[in-house]
């Protein structure tokens, strides 16, 4: 996890180290200091640290007057605040939330306490929880870019850009020859002592996703058969595991919506049969609406990542909205977020599978950057939405569209432009290692127990001869339980299956009658 820092680089002296001085704080349970000291003069900004819930609090022979931002895998803390500001509201990294005082029974002097308590809490640790926020803490220069590759078509050109850019993650159409990245752009990395890129492909499909979309669950079958050659081709030649989905499907009511989750959940399961994760919805701007989130609880329990694509455009629309930032395109994946995080679903990683400038939202059809006068103009705009994502947990990678793409993209073709060397020497020079690029193991485990259980658990029934009710199982466990009925012996039965082998280990004849 990379933080922000907190405080402008004028004002991040430490001066008292995580650990140092225990016999002071050992009277209040602690082996030393729970975080780091920094001088700051009153009245200092102080922004969050990362994206989350802003509580304000007081403590006043402590901390005094601070705030905690709360977020899915942890909390950070700023104490001895002059002014809170945000209390209850969600904020992003960098954004205002107070400002530095003096406030407290243990502040000696006006500065900021910085503390980091990461999920789960390790209570026994000596400092309850808080851990060293030193290591979290980078320069925002050196915080790795999000910016990704997506090239729809190969040239001497486009390998060059790759090449040089180093991105960390890319995404292909697949009539790209995987053997042309193999054996061109992978060395390059390999060279300049970078790990290799997330790659993953996608297959057009959009001839015929929204027929078999329309079928719910029943067209999945067909749209997994129609991808899985590819998709098998590009694992053997470059071991790509993780793969994406449908592409821009467009819901205008809730039946349409609840067909589309019913289409991705059982494509998912199929895909993760095959050895594959995905990237499910790939959604176009705007979508799904808010208001239909309710509907993909499935989708958002089993997909490994979601796609989401923004768009902006140079040009005031009249509301007086600046097309290029803050209008509904852009940065939309935030309300989505909090969206889903009210009705309470898992929220999987996010990549926005496509950003850039387009035309079409002013009226201007498939229009890019490049029928622009002033090029460099879209370069920083790139920068500006790498920087509002940099610190976003929640946010894997932002592929722009396009980095080598077929001639009626062009305009939106950062490859032979006017951009192409300052984009990938920007995306280069930004490289961090710390970056993390997956889910935690346990979290892939959790998916594919999920993904497993149901179709593992019915036939074990059928080849028992068995007729399978229902499987109950709690996702951490090292097995599942399906319940059965014994039509020869009139006995409702329960199996045990191993979750690595989903083999069946035990067998019991249950007494009296099973309900539900």
């Amino acid at each position: 996890m990379i933080l922000r820092w907190p405080l402008p680089p004028e004002h991040r002296r430490v001066t008292q180290h995580f650990g140092e001085n225990p016999a002071f704080y050992r009277p209040f349970g602690l082996d030393g200091h729970e975080g780091l000291d920094v001088s700051a003069p009153v009245g200092t900004p102080v922004t969050a640290m990362h994206a989350g819930i802003v509580t304000v609090l007081s403590a006043p022979a402590s901390y005094g007057r601070y705030a905690t931002v709360e977020a899915d895998w942890g909390l950070t803390l700023y104490a001895h605040l002059s002014r809170a500001l945000r209390d209850g509201e969600h904020v992003q990294a960098g954004e205002l939330i107070g400002y530095s005082g003096n406030t407290g029974g243990t502040s000696t002097g006006p500065h900021l306490h910085i503390g980091v308590k990461p999920k789960p809490v390790d209570q026994g640790n000596g400092y309850k929880g808080w851990v060293n926020p030193a290591p979290y803490l980078q320069e925002e220069e050196a915080m790795t870019t999000k910016l990704a590759g997506h090239v729809q078509i190969w040239s001497a050109a486009t390998e060059d850009h790759l090449k040089r850019a180093l991105y960390p993650a890319l995404k292909l159409l697949t009539g790209v020859d995987p053997v042309e990245v193999r054996d061109k752009v992978l060395p390059a990395y390999d060279r300049a002592g970078r790990p290799r890129p997330l790659i993953w492909p996608r297959k057009w499909t959009d001839d015929i996703t929204p027929g078999l979309v329309a079928q719910g669950a029943a067209g999945a079958r067909a749209w997994r058969d129609a991808v899985i050659g590819d998709y098998a081709h590009w694992r053997t030649v470059l071991g790509c595991d993780t793969v994406e989905l449908d592409n821009e499907i467009i819901c205008w009511s809730d039946d349409d919506a609840k067909r589309h989750n019913e289409f991705e959940a059982e494509v998912i399961r199929l895909l993760a049969q095959d050895g594959f994760s995905s990237i499910a919805l790939n959604a176009s701007v705007g979508w799904p609406k808010l208001e239909h989130w309710r509907h993909y609880q499935e989708t958002l329990a089993t997909a490994q990542y979601i796609g989401l694509h923004e768009y902006g455009w140079p040009e005031v629309n009249a509301e007086g909205h600046d097309l290029r930032y803050f209008d509904w395109h852009v940065l939309r994946y935030r309300r989505a977020c909090e969206t889903i995080r009210d009705l309470g679903y898992r929220l999987p990683r996010i990549i926005l599978t496509e950003i850039g400038w387009e035309g079409a939202l002013v009226g201007l059809g498939h229009r890019g950057f490049r029928m622009l006068p002033d090029q460099n103009a879209y370069l920083d705009w790139l920068k500006w939405y790498d920087g509002e994502i940099k610190g976003d947990p929640r946010v894997a990678y932002a592929n722009i569209f396009q980095t080598g793409a077929k001639h009626d993209w062009r305009e939106m073709d950062a490859v032979g432009s006017e951009i192409d060397g300052a984009l990938a020497d920007y995306v280069r020079n930004s490289y961090a290692p710390a970056q993390p690029s997956a889910p935690a193991d346990a979290e892939a485990t959790q998916l594919k127990a999920l993904l497993n259980i149901q179709p593992a658990t019915q036939k074990a029934c059928i080849e028992r001869g068995y007729t399978f009710l229902r499987e109950v199982y709690a996702v951490g466990d090292a097995h599942a339980r399906a319940l059965a009925y014994d039509a020869a012996r009139g006995k409702y039965v329960g199996l045990w299956l191993d979750a690595k082998t989903w083999r069946v280990v035990r067998e019991e004849e249950l007494s009296g009658k099973v309900m539900g």
